[in-house]
């Protein structure tokens, strides 16, 4: 049975897609039924002007997909295909897709833009790194054009492995890290591993980091918050929860976004209540990196004598974050649920990543930038601070001058959170809700409080947009 069958000759799109195409549709929206015969090749290579092998490949995409049979000797004939007139693809339909809000998303550019968690982008070793990674991708490497350990590479195991006993006091061995692409996808794996064999309840600081809180509520675990002190997360509430927790997830050295950090008699008595539940630690030491001022609290984890610590690290603020590689530290029963499942797991960073983050911390360079951007950092979140003093005085107080990236700025007039923010946007200044790292909003009885980065920021970008928000609140 012959069709319409339109083709440009001068069109991008082969000839013989372009036949098959308008077979396909024909077929789909019912023109061509069930055993019609197709015009025989001969017949439409001449009713086209074109060459016998064109029409044969148009023919035959329409037989490898389904759409049509062939009878020996007797042509071609279309297939039973059920009605799905939906299936024929619209061109040129807007989609009805919701707005993506994120942290991450800017919906506009904003002259000074408090985005928290940013790193500093003039500083960073472009040079060396380069070398590095050109190095990694001569032609004789074959290596990297094959799948990745399951755990992540070996060189960058084994380098985490020395970094954190050195600057953490984290003892464990290669065989105990795993590498992924981020803390978010780490903590799906570690969901995954504890599914089947731990109570799906977590103790969770309240606030606390929202983006790990979401995993595991998608994974269906029972959230219980637990307020915060001074000293971070408040043991004694803690304690006396109704439902024992099979994890406690805390950020001991930098809570987040707070900013306070727990002292050892707290971490000691947080480390005896899980040991004497019988479940795991979640110590995320996200930038426990960058302290000013302060001397180095041991990690829970080199305080752990019970193996109840699941260790996490990033270098998502000692590099930079669009790399997105994290790492997490298993204690022995848990890695042994992970090789249970190796088989069955791929690597999630880019192994050509892995390597160069090795070599960087092999030579030395890695060091040497941590302690470059510590000092750049210091002196950028004291002029900060320093700039908070002079413009507002009494009437705003700052957290989190201890540590990490980011400090949270408590407004003393009667603008709220919403408030605060609207009005900096409208002086080009952004700034960021506390409110948006608490799991139930009740428990934010500040109202006032907003999070600011300024890892990204020059000097004159801080001074301008302080002044800028100092003429937006007051």
């Amino acid at each position: 049975m012959g069709i319409p069958v339109f083709i440009e000759k001068k069109s991008e799109k082969p000839l013989y897609i372009q036949i098959y195409g308008c077979y396909k549709k024909a077929i789909l929206e019912g023109i061509l039924k069930k055993d019609d015969r197709l015009e025989s090749i001969i017949q439409l290579k001449d009713r086209l002007c074109i060459s016998r092998n064109t029409v044969q490949a148009a023919y035959n995409q329409l037989l490898c997909e389904g759409y049509v049979y062939s009878r020996k000797g007797s042509g071609y004939y279309v297939e039973a295909i059920d009605k799905q007139i939906k299936t024929v693809k619209r061109e040129n339909i807007p989609l009805k897709l919701k707005p993506l809000r994120s942290i991450h998303i800017d919906e506009r550019p904003y002259p000074y833009n408090f985005k928290p968690g940013s790193v500093e982008h003039s500083s960073f070793p472009f040079a060396s790194w380069r070398k590095i990674e050109q190095g990694i991708m001569k032609k004789e490497n074959i290596g990297i054009l094959t799948y990745s350990d399951p755990r992540g590479e070996f060189e960058l195991r084994n380098q985490i492995a020395d970094y954190v006993k050195s600057s953490r006091g984290v003892a464990c061995s290669s065989e105990q890290i795993i590498v992924g692409a981020g803390t978010q996808t780490l903590m799906a794996v570690l969901c995954d591993l504890l599914s089947e064999h731990y109570n799906r309840s977590i103790a969770f600081e309240e606030p606390g980091f929202s983006p790990v809180r979401k995993v595991f509520e998608w994974y269906g675990y029972n959230i219980e918050p637990v307020e915060l002190t001074q000293s971070g997360m408040d043991i004694k509430k803690l304690e006396s929860l109704e439902t024992v927790p099979g994890l406690i997830y805390v950020t001991p050295s930098n809570q987040h976004p707070m900013g306070m950090i727990m002292p050892v008699s707290n971490r000691i008595r947080l480390l005896n209540f899980i040991d004497r539940c019988g479940g795991y630690v979640i110590e995320d030491d996200y930038d426990s990196e960058f302290r000013y001022n302060v001397n180095p609290i041991p990690s829970l984890q080199s305080l752990d004598n019970e193996n109840r610590v699941i260790y996490l690290g990033t270098f998502s603020k000692t590099l930079f974050p669009g790399m997105h590689v994290g790492y997490m530290i298993l204690p022995e029963s848990i890695m042994n649920l992970f090789i249970e499942k190796g088989s069955f797991i791929n690597q999630t960073a880019s192994k050509i990543h892995q390597l160069t983050i090795a070599e960087f911390m092999r030579g030395g360079l890695f060091e040497a930038h941590l302690r470059k951007m510590r000092n750049i950092y210091a002196r950028k979140q004291q002029f900060l601070i320093e700039r908070i003093r002079n413009e507002f005085g009494q009437n705003a107080a700052v957290y989190g001058e201890k540590a990490g990236l980011n400090i949270v700025l408590q407004v003393k007039n009667k603008l709220d959170e919403r408030e605060l923010i609207n009005r900096a946007l409208g002086k080009g200044v952004k700034v960021y809700p506390v409110s948006f790292y608490y799991f139930d909003k009740n428990n934010y009885k500040k109202h006032n409080m907003v999070l600011m980065g300024y890892g990204h920021l020059s000097f004159e970008e801080m001074e301008n947009g302080i002044k800028s928000l100092k003429k937006a609140w007051f």
